[in-house]
């Protein structure tokens, strides 16, 4: 199960939609604090040939998450689900970035649709082969909440990602 899980926890940082991920890297790259966890990590990756290092918890070590993105195969949710529990508490927000949308509505049923973003990714073009991921448009990212749903999640989100946005233009 670990192996599978390590898989899955891959799949997710390598997926087509790691436009999230790939800013956050960005902004914190040149951080001394990062620059030391960095030192202690063994799983190497590549984004268009530039070598990136994760720090990989298990899921018994996560902590409780302000926000948690859901990037794995529909396959894969069910065990997913499963995984992700030990990082969700009452004050965590959800996006699935998988295609389709009945993924929103499997996680809202085990968690709280009131905490769940619908998510449309567009525009990529990300291909991934083995541990490296090459693309050369990004896309976009389009969330909004369901008919009824808490702008105020929403809204903390976008302003989230508005940060990184900015943050990166200095790093």
């Amino acid at each position: 199960k670990g192996k599978n899980m390590k898989s899955e926890i891959i799949d997710r940082i390598l997926s087509e939609n790691s436009e999230p991920l790939h800013k956050i890297i960005e902004t914190v790259k040149n951080n001394a604090v990062f620059q030391d966890v960095m030192s202690n990590i063994k799983e190497e990756f590549f984004i268009n040939d530039k070598s990136v290092k994760f720090q990989m918890i298990s899921d018994k070590e996560a902590k409780p998450a302000d926000l948690l993105i859901v990037a794995v195969k529909y396959t894969g949710l069910k065990d997913a689900l499963d995984v992700m529990q030990t990082s969700i508490d009452e004050h965590t927000i959800i996006m699935s970035v998988m295609n389709g949308i009945s993924s929103e509505e499997i996680i809202g049923k085990r968690y709280g649709m009131n905490r769940v973003l619908y998510t449309v990714a567009q525009g990529m073009d990300a291909m991934r082969f083995g541990s490296s991921l090459r693309f050369t448009q990004m896309g976009a990212l389009h969330i909004g909440t369901a008919a009824g749903g808490d702008p105020e999640i929403l809204e903390s989100v976008k302003a989230y990602f508005d940060r990184i946005d900015y943050l990166r233009k200095y790093f």
